[in-house]
């Protein structure tokens, strides 16, 4: 069967089962038209998807305070013919007053604590802070995740995932990657501490991340620092952003600075990082942008370069 037939079934089911349960269809529609010179690279004009997706989600009540809960992610590429992509947050959960449990394919808390540390403003674009600065963010397979409920201000998670292996190539146990989160949001301060532990994944390598975030709003004024240390065997990585975003009207002004540091067994290289941009709301579902990003000095396991781009993203 054709993707889009099966797309076109799924929606049909979802719009069936309406009557028993909330079901909701969303996605985005992301585009941009780049153009980037890359030290020993591309140098050239491009028109690339930006996290284009597709998804469904949705719950059930199933009475005493309790309900079922879905969602089904995929990515899609709008500009190079290649359609349907791999599942993002995918997943199947039980929700009540205890808070929520998960299990699938979906966002560590550590990835969730990064954003919600309320830097990122101009997400899945050339001024994205993963992309530009490497913030390490892991959407994880074969996920057992508890979310909290809400404590005041403070929310937590925590999340679990077996490596599924023999003990020769990757880890037996339930417990072989491990991930934190907490979040915390109140006033125009928002804060996010999370860390992840990926040990026993792969023949015991150490592998973990730690990050660190928080923003602070003041009317259009949002000023931010985010931060992440990362461990990879014997590679030592350690990253800072400042970042800033002032809104007037239906525009955004962003710009963050900052720089990625990497420390493997002595051997030490670093990139400076800075990003400008300007995002537009047209509506509450759409908005164009502009963004610039140049990495500079030795590459820190960066891409040097330049890189410029405008934008349109579309969510329904």
């Amino acid at each position: 069967m054709k993707k889009s037939a099966i797309i076109a079934a799924a929606i049909a089911s979802l719009v069936a089962g309406s009557a028993t349960a909330d079901n909701t269809v969303y996605g985005a529609a992301h585009a941009s038209i780049l153009n980037q010179d890359i030290v020993g690279g591309a140098k050239n004009w491009a028109v690339v998807t930006n996290t284009s997706k597709l998804g469904f989600k949705g719950s059930e009540d199933l009475g005493n305070g309790m309900k079922a809960t879905y969602q089904m992610e995929m990515s899609y590429d709008l500009t190079d013919g290649a359609g349907i992509g791999g599942a993002r947050n995918s997943y199947v959960g039980l929700a009540g007053d205890f808070g929520e449990v998960r299990l699938g394919r979906h966002d560590t808390p550590a990835k969730s604590a990064f954003y919600a540390g309320g830097n990122d403003h101009i997400g899945d674009s050339v001024v994205d802070l993963n992309g530009t600065f490497g913030f390490a963010e892991v959407r994880a397979d074969d996920v057992i995740a508890y979310l909290s409920p809400a404590y005041g201000d403070v929310k937590y998670a925590v999340a679990v995932a077996p490596g599924e292996g023999n003990g020769t190539t990757a880890g037996d146990g339930l417990t072989d990657a491990v991930s934190l989160g907490v979040m915390y949001a109140a006033g125009g301060i928002k804060v996010g501490v999370g860390y992840e532990d990926f040990a026993d994944l792969g023949n015991g390598t150490d592998n973990s991340n730690m990050n660190l975030g928080g923003s602070y709003t003041m009317d259009n004024l949002t000023l931010g620092l985010q931060y992440q240390a990362q461990t990879a065997g014997t590679t030592d990585t350690t990253i800072f952003a400042l970042v800033a975003a002032f809104k007037m009207d239906s525009n955004t002004f962003v710009a963050s600075f900052g720089n990625r540091d990497v420390d493997n067994n002595g051997a030490a290289t670093d990139a400076d990082v800075m990003n400008l941009g300007i995002n537009h709301a047209m509506s509450k579902r759409t908005s164009v942008w502009a963004g610039y990003s140049d990495v500079s000095d030795t590459a820190g396991g960066l891409t040097e370069g330049t890189k410029l781009a405008f934008g349109m993203n579309h969510k329904f």
